[in-house]
Order: C-alpha cells, then sequence, then structure tokens
C-alpha cells in the first residue's frame, strides 16, 4: 500500500484530477491525498466536467490547504508529487520520495472554451500516473518509510 500526495497550488484542477486518476487506477488499497499552498473554495466546474468525460466523478472530492494536511499524513507519505509548471511549486521537507511533473494549471488559462486545454491537462496527468503505477506500483518499488525508521 502507498501513501501518495499531490500538491500545487490551488488545489482546484490538477491535484484534483490527480486524485481522481490515482483512486480509480490504484483502487481503495492506497491512501491518495491532494494539497494546496494557496487553496481556492470550490473545485473547478471545468475539471470536474473534463473527468466526468470519461466517467470519473471528482465532484464530491475537497480541497485541502497544505497546512491543514495532518502530519501523519505528510511525515508517512512514501510519494509527495508536485503539479506546476510556471508557478512555485510547493516544497514539503519529508522523507518522501519527491516526483515533480510540470504540468500548467488549466484553470489559470481564461479562454472562452477551455474544454481542450482542461483535456490537455487531464490526459498528461492520466499519462504521468499511468507510467508512475508502472515504475513505482507495479514493480514494488514503493519506499515503505514506516518499517524503515
Amino acid at each position: 500500500m502507498a501513501k501518495i500526495v499531490f500538491l500545487c497550488m490551488h488545489n482546484i484542477a490538477r491535484g484534483q484530477m490527480a486524485v481522481g486518476f490515482a483512486k480509480k487506477l490504484l483502487g481503495a488499497n492506497h491512501e491518495i491525498y491532494s494539497a494546496g499552498s494557496h487553496p481556492k473554495k470550490n473545485i473547478s466546474p471545468d475539471a470536474i466536467k473534463t473527468m466526468s468525460e470519461i466517467g470519473i466523478d471528482i465532484s464530491k472530492q475537497t480541497i485541502t490547504s497544505i497546512a491543514d494536511l495532518p502530519i501523519d499524513i505528510l511525515n508517512g507519505a512514501d510519494f509527495i508529487i508536485t503539479l506546476c509548471q510556471s508557478e512555485v511549486c510547493p516544497f514539503m521537507a519529508t522523507q518522501a520520495q519527491t516526483l515533480h511533473w510540470p504540468i500548467s494549471d488549466p484553470s489559470d488559462i481564461h479562454a472562452f472554451d477551455t474544454s481542450e486545454i482542461f483535456a490537455e491537462s487531464r490526459n498528461q496527468i492520466k499519462d504521468k500516473i499511468t507510467d508512475f503505477i508502472e515504475k513505482h506500483i507495479n514493480n514494488n518499488n514503493i519506499i515503505n518509510l514506516q518499517s524503515a525508521q
């Protein structure tokens, strides 16, 4: 079982989509969280719509601030994955293996029709999570920090 934390700025799109994919692809045997360094109030309706197009419902997920994540989640995480590109990524000093996925924030792009922009981010996240599962989960490369201490 892996404990995975996705971090981004606002926690309204990328982190929420990553959690949706991770929960769908990994199932209930893993603990999946997301948080933002500057969280907003509501999940992006475009993120919800984009994920629902492929059968993943993220509408009931909640937005969390990094400051509100319980310390045992951060200290016990196997992986912390940052999802930032042009903005400053949050950094957490933990023993978790950290990965950085430079994905632009589709909620920061102001356009008349954002569906293509959100779909592009969604697909990048799906590819990254699929690759992550293959490299780190299916090959039993999970670092269990609790047993190492």
